[in-house]
Formats: structure tokens, C-alpha cells, sequence
């Protein structure tokens, strides 16, 4: 079963009695708010892994952008995608952007995202 809200409502209390986050209960915490439709709380805990020295990883990133994608926000989630690949901070799942780009009929973007791999 899927315990999004529970998992959440655990890291809070981790973070409430000082057990220390890593960039794993980050990760989590982060895909938890994603599967809520929570995107916006998922980038805040992004914000919070820089605070604490946690340096984000291709996994987290590629959460934030399937969340964007499922909340049907796909200017954000093209936006992150090409800042991530502009800025080298990782290198995105670019399968999993497409396909979700399609499921959504976002076709065009997604030929276009395409493209883009294509050119590097």
C-alpha cells in the first residue's frame, strides 16, 4: 500500500526531533509530496536539502519532474528539464519525461525535448 501522508507525516517528526536527513529520506519525503499533487511542498524540501548540505541527486530531480508532469504542469517541468541539462546539474530521465510528455498528448514538446538531446 501506498502511505504517502504517513511517510510525510514521519519525516516531519524526524526533522522535529533532530534525526538527521539524508539525501535518501530527502528523496522520499520529496516523491511523497510529488504523489500527493504536492509539487510546490516537494520543491521546498529541495530548497531545505541545500540548507542542510544535502546535495540533490538525479533521482530527486527526476521526481520533481514527474510530479510537475502529473499535475499537468508541463512549462515548469520543461523549464527544470532544460535548466537541469543547461547547467549540467545532472542528466534527467529523458525516457521517462517523454513518455510522460505523451501520456499527457504533449506531443509537441516532447519532439521537441527530443530534438534538444538530439543536438548535445
Amino acid at each position: 500500500m501506498k502511505h504517502f501522508s504517513c511517510s510525510l507525516d514521519l519525516f516531519k517528526q524526524m526533522c522535529a526531533i533532530g534525526v538527521p536527513v539524508d539525501k535518501y529520506s530527502m528523496s522520499i519525503a520529496i516523491k511523497c509530496c510529488c504523489h500527493l499533487y504536492r509539487t510546490n511542498d516537494g520543491f521546498a524540501l529541495l530548497a531545505s536539502c541545500f540548507r542542510r548540505a544535502v546535495v540533490p541527486n538525479v533521482f530527486i530531480f527526476n521526481t520533481l519532474l514527474d510530479g510537475l508532469i502529473l499535475e499537468d504542469r508541463i512549462v515548469d517541468a520543461e523549464r527544470l528539464f532544460k535548466k537541469l541539462i543547461k547547467h549540467k546539474l545532472c542528466e534527467p530521465d529523458v525516457v521517462t519525461m517523454i513518455k510522460g510528455l505523451c501520456k499527457f498528448g504533449n506531443n509537441d514538446i516532447a519532439i521537441g525535448l527530443l530534438r534538444l538531446m538530439d543536438e548535445r
